[in-house]
């Protein structure tokens, strides 16, 4: 398995191949053998394991945290009630505070998700959690192709709540094409867990949420495209 820095570009192992997918008709993505990673320490989340910060430290933008301090109160007041399950994970374009910013414009002004992007642009994904009884940690980030997995677990908690979850996932320069986004849940493993909390939680015997419960509080899968051409065009 091969580790990718972000900031590279993308080096294509393979021709182009056309595939399907399941979000759309038809892709253009390259399909390499191997898996690639992207690494937790380039991720910018709030208290996760291994990862970057969601604010810098320092930071005095203003814009930048009011935007923090928007999602927060948001993402604390739990899952909307008039939804069965969370909505999707997205995608949101330009530096890490354009990106924080356009997080806040979808959640909290109901603005457009972005599912067009180009080669040209600094993409992240928006994955985010409401707030609930149980604690989340990003475990793995993968892409193989048009496939990119983002793979979590859920930590019992002793405590009445657990804090909101907002990460950033920045992601490589991507060839042209759909992209399927898989968020994937898995069990504790103490073994290969990510942090004392998780040791605790399985050492203690604590009962896992039932699989399927996470849908109403942690954000699901999508699909995006990425445009060879600095115009962005719809897809028909």
């Amino acid at each position: 398995m091969k580790t990718i820095k972000t900031d590279l570009r993308y080096v294509p192992l393979m021709p182009h191949l056309l595939v399907a997918v399941a979000c759309a008709t038809s892709s253009w993505a390259q399909e390499p053998k191997e898996v690639f990673e992207i690494p937790l320490s380039e991720v910018r989340a709030l208290d996760m394991p291994h990862t970057l910060p969601l604010s810098p430290r320092g930071a005095t933008d203003e814009t930048v945290a009011a935007s923090l301090r928007g999602l927060l109160a948001y993402l604390s007041e739990g899952a909307p009630a008039k939804e069965t399950a969370s909505p999707a994970a997205f995608t949101v374009t330009g530096d890490y505070e354009q990106a924080l910013e356009s997080v806040a414009s979808v959640l909290l002004a109901g603005g457009p998700r972005e599912k067009v992007v180009t080669q040209e642009d600094r993409v992240w994904i928006a994955f985010y959690c409401y707030e609930s009884t149980e604690l989340l940690h990003l475990n793995t980030i993968h892409r193989r192709g048009d496939q990119i997995d983002i793979r979590y677990r859920i930590i019992p908690k002793l405590e009445r709540s657990a804090p909101v979850q907002l990460a950033l996932i920045p992601l490589p320069t991507l060839p042209g094409g759909d992209y399927r986004v898989t968020v994937v849940r898995e069990s504790l493993d103490r073994d290969t867990a990510m942090s004392r909390y998780e040791t605790l939680a399985v050492d203690s015997k604590f009962r896992e949420l039932p699989f399927g419960a996470e849908s109403r509080f942690v954000s699901g899968s999508f699909c995006f495209s990425v445009q060879t051409v600095a115009t962005k065009m719809p897809i028909n």
